[in-house]
């Protein structure tokens, strides 16, 4: 009965299909910059733990997750770095590409340390590198873009396309 009344409902009522389609056809950098920020966090969650003279199982299951969490960000980053730094070839001229590259090389070094290291400045410079490509990359596709603040406990800025 359910099954003849939703085709009764199927014939006399038609539905709109939404495309998924973007109008701003190029990649966004943002998930780059939320996945430093996630890690940014669980540093700091994971610092607090590390603290405690006695972890209960609860907390130490708790420290466990936000370690997994911290790797599969800094993987995510890896990943989205190596997307960004392909579509800076593309757009750059030769000459601009050059002075790009130390920038490119200090965000590589700080993410793989970042997957090794519970240090809240290294993450911190992560986040400022990482803003500093976002910015050359919108620049480079001819888009305006701001810095948000975010709020406590991170306390730092995005770099964020109008």
């Amino acid at each position: 009965m359910f099954y003849k009344l939703l085709n009764m409902l199927d014939k006399k009522v038609s539905f709109v299909t939404v495309s998924a389609k973007s109008t701003f056809k190029t990649y966004d950098p943002l998930s780059m910059q939320l996945a430093v920020l996630t890690m940014i966090r669980n540093t700091d969650l994971i610092s607090e733990l590390q603290h405690k003279p006695y972890l209960t199982i609860n907390e130490q299951n708790h420290y466990t997750q936000l370690l997994e969490t911290k790797l599969d960000n800094c993987y995510k980053i890896n990943l989205e770095f190596v997307l960004l730094l392909n579509l800076l070839r593309q757009d750059l001229p030769q000459k601009d590409l050059m002075s790009v590259d130390a920038l490119l090389a200090e965000t590589f070094i700080n993410a793989e340390l970042n997957c090794h290291q519970m240090d809240k400045e290294l993450s911190r410079s992560l986040l400022l590198t990482v803003n500093k490509l976002v910015e050359i990359y919108w620049r480079s596709r001819g888009v305006k873009t701001y810095f948000a603040k975010c709020n406590a406990p991170i306390d730092q800025s995005l770099c964020i396309r109008y």
